[in-house]
């Protein structure tokens, strides 16, 4: 069965954040800004269009909430609260807006009240599936956003909804996702992949192979300092300024008596003969998470990672695509401004 704690853990939190953010940085309107899209719109509708032709009105329910959740994700990790330009808060603000208008068209199969409220809060009608952009784009900059207040109950009839869909559906089998095993790591989500800027580096006194870096990466207790064997790819000027990804969640090492406390994130072609970081884009923030559309939770202790050998596992499935970008198991790794991109490299490895 489908709860409806569940959905208010999910569909509802989301829904409440976007409109109490709206009214926070945009003053109550849709901004006029361009949205980064959090999740494939157009796998979305192939899920669900192949779930009802199979009569399967559970699963497609639960792949809804699946990518319900992962938007979630996006917006714990983008933390437009903690970002200091107006410009970038604003993104991310359009950006849960337009997926929230996404999910209300979603919704209508199974809980037309509910969807029929969200869409009054966003003043915006639905449109058809086939017209639905998935581009993010849907809604028009400047239309007035309900500034929702503790009264309005998004899922407060979804009870009687839900029970209908499960009277429905009581003989159907429980979706994929339901069998996995509760003691399987979300591994991509269980690492902690922070953005960050070099703001000072210099060679490492006893190794031609290593640099020593200070690294940004928006933490209170100051940069990190981190050693890398980049000296045969980068100058030293290179590297000062430069953005990197950084994984934070890994027991400190000392590489030639240099004590590292993480490790920098590089694409490298398969002789080792170029090797590129992979870098967040201009508006990605120090200190934000990165993100894949799939996965969200919060990363585990450095004892967890290397007794579960989290890295050791994700690793071998970290590549660049075709366009550049890094991904995880063919899933874009995202930031709250856009992809992850090496500068040349495609095809290869990320490590």
């Amino acid at each position: 069965n489908i709860h409806n704690a569940e959905l208010n853990d999910t569909l509802g939190n989301l829904v409440h954040r976007g409109l109490t953010l709206s009214v926070k940085y945009a003053h109550g309107h849709v901004p006029d800004v361009p949205a980064t899209p959090c999740f494939d719109v157009v796998a979305l509708k192939t899920a669900t269009e192949e779930a009802f032709q199979s009569y399967a009105l559970q699963e497609a329910v639960f792949r809804f909430i699946e990518v319900v959740r992962a938007t979630n994700g996006y917006l714990t990790t983008a933390a437009p609260w903690h970002m200091t330009d107006d410009h970038a808060k604003q993104v991310v603000v359009r950006t849960i807006l337009e997926a929230i208008y996404v999910f209300a068209h979603f919704m209508i199969p199974f809980m037309p009240a509910t969807a029929s409220r969200v869409f009054g809060f966003l003043h915006t009608p639905p449109t058809t599936l086939p017209l639905l952009s998935s581009d993010f784009n849907n809604l028009v900059p400047g239309t007035p956003i309900k500034n929702v207040t503790k009264d309005d109950i998004l899922f407060e009839k979804s009870e009687a909804e839900l029970a209908a869909l499960a009277s429905k559906q009581a003989t159907a089998a429980p979706p994929p996702a339901a069998k996995k095993a509760k003691e399987d790591l979300p591994l991509f989500a269980s690492c902690d992949i922070r953005v960050g800027t070099i703001i000072k580096a210099w060679h490492h006194p006893d190794s031609d192979k290593l640099f020593c870096e200070e690294i940004d990466v928006g933490l209170e207790s100051g940069p990190v300092q981190i050693a890398s064997g980049l000296r045969p790819f980068y100058s030293l000027a290179e590297m000062t300024g430069r953005r990197c990804l950084v994984l934070l969640n890994i027991k400190a090492a000392k590489l030639g008596g240099f004590k590292s406390n993480g490790m920098v994130l590089c694409a490298s072609s398969e002789a080792h003969d170029v090797v590129e970081f992979v870098e967040p884009p201009a508006g990605a923030v120090n200190g934000e998470r990165v993100f894949i559309a799939t996965e969200s939770g919060d990363p585990v202790s450095e004892g967890q990672m290397k007794k579960q050998k989290v890295w050791e596992k994700l690793s071998a499935d970290l590549k660049t695509d075709d366009h550049r970008q890094a991904t995880y198991k063919g899933q874009v790794i995202q930031t709250s401004a856009g992809p992850v991109l090496a500068k040349t490299l495609t095809g290869v490895h990320i490590g």
